[in-house]
């Protein structure tokens, strides 16, 4: 037994003692390493974040068809096609469950997106929601995104293909500020995610695409209106804030 630990010593020593066999040790142990794990390299090595070929669309390939609806209290739910068809063009609401705020319909070719109040964007697999009835109570963005406050609500949803690439999308807030940018932008490959800055006192209160041959109308509480043409905004990034658009008096 002594023996071989001053082998062992001596061996070490050895190592310790020159680079080559440093190196020699190195290969064997990656050898080792190779031939005990054999699957081959399922990760491919870059050189920079621009090599990288990723199409955020294609998570909506696999995406159940149907409704994705948003309620009076920015909670979500997905309803069959032939559900909500059905029960919309029949019932009235009752009950607040019943009432939609917001719907888009969602198929292979786009991808389902929420805004939040708190200035954050969900993208949505619908894959990952249950079917539910119209009137059934839906789930909060805090259930979907664990990073999301839990009084955190959903105020618009909307879907985006590869065509809307370039078209401006424009963000609102309780406080008059107005954000434009483009959709691009928020297609990342990110499940949430900031949109826009906000002041600790703001909140967004809608979100909109632009639509050809309009302007941008703003009402006050105290019934003011302010008519804006889209140029008189300037396109800015997805981490940032907005301008004023409105200003308004405080209260």
């Amino acid at each position: 037994e002594l023996a071989e630990i001053k082998k062992l010593i001596a061996r070490l020593t050895k190592i310790t003692n020159s680079k080559a066999e440093q190196l020699k040790v190195v290969r064997e142990e990656l050898l080792e390493v190779r031939n005990k794990f054999r699957t081959r390299r399922l990760t491919t090595i870059v050189g920079s974040l621009a090599e990288i070929e990723h199409n955020p669309y294609e998570a909506a390939n696999g995406s159940k068809r149907g409704y994705l609806v948003c309620g009076v209290r920015g909670e979500l739910r997905f309803i069959s096609k032939v559900q909500f068809l059905n029960a919309a063009g029949r019932m009235k609401p009752t009950v607040l469950n019943e009432v939609v705020k917001e719907q888009v319909y969602v198929d292979k070719n786009v991808q389902a997106y929420a805004f939040t109040d708190k200035g954050n964007c969900l993208r949505i697999n619908t894959n990952n929601l249950d079917e539910t009835r119209y009137g059934d109570k839906g789930i909060s963005v805090f259930d979907l995104a664990p990073d999301a406050a839990m009084d955190e609500r959903c105020v618009k949803l909307l879907v985006f293909g590869e065509q809307d690439a370039e078209k401006e999308i424009y963000f609102f807030t309780r406080n008059g500020m107005v954000k434009k940018s483009l959709v691009g932008e928020y297609v990342i490959n990110k499940s949430f995610y900031q949109a826009i800055v906000l002041k600790d006192d703001d909140e967004v209160i809608n979100v909109e695409v632009r639509e050809p041959d309009t302007n941008i109308v703003m009402i006050s509480a105290d019934g003011n209106v302010l008519n804006v043409p889209h140029e008189e905004f300037g396109v800015t990034g997805r981490r940032t804030g907005g301008v004023i658009g409105m200003a308004l008096e405080d209260g």
